[in-house]
């Protein structure tokens, strides 16, 4: 009987703690859209040869760096990080320049997969231009690296990854 008392009083005692939040306020979980919006400078590119690590053999990462150092690009959003138009400059036309955006899933993939940013023509979002995968996120350090990998009959042949770091906005 008193082992009935201890385990409804254990019960009762999680109930009640359980219930209470530290300020009383809930707050939505970090998306995706947060950390990534904003304008990305490249830090390096490189092209990944995806036949030759899939043969293990060869050269299989060139640096492109030196060819595209005025590389940015602006992933605009609206004030509830609702995403809405990016641009490119100094891009390889393997990119597109202009457009509207939004990702493939607003948090991380539960099985490890990449997230992707999808890129279209129309604000609806129903003209699709191109798309890259979030390979990296920001997080305690300040580097996204997106990853554009080109195939054909399914089977990659060719990647680049691009490192960015994060454009400061100064506050006046």
């Amino acid at each position: 009987m008193k082992r009935k008392h201890f385990v409804l009083l254990a019960l009762w005692s999680l109930m009640l703690f359980s219930c209470t939040t530290e300020n009383g306020v809930y707050t939505e979980p970090i998306t995706l859209y947060e950390k990534i919006g904003g304008t990305w400078n490249l830090s390096r590119i490189k092209q990944v040869d995806e036949l030759a690590v899939a043969n293990k053999s060869g050269v299989t990462e060139v640096d492109l760096t030196d060819f595209f150092e005025t590389f940015s690009i602006s992933l605009n959003e609206t004030s509830d990080y609702t995403p809405s138009t990016f641009t490119t400059s100094g891009a390889p036309g393997i990119l597109p320049a202009e457009g509207y955006w939004k990702l493939d899933h607003a948090f991380q993939n539960w099985d490890g997969s990449p997230v992707k940013v999808l890129f279209y023509s129309d604000a609806a979002c129903t003209q699709s231009i191109g798309k890259v995968s979030i390979t990296s996120v920001p997080g305690s350090v300040p580097l996204m690296e997106l990853t554009l990998t080109r195939s054909t009959n399914g089977t990659p042949f060719v990647s680049y990854v691009y490192t960015l770091i994060p454009v400061m906005q100064t506050n006046e």
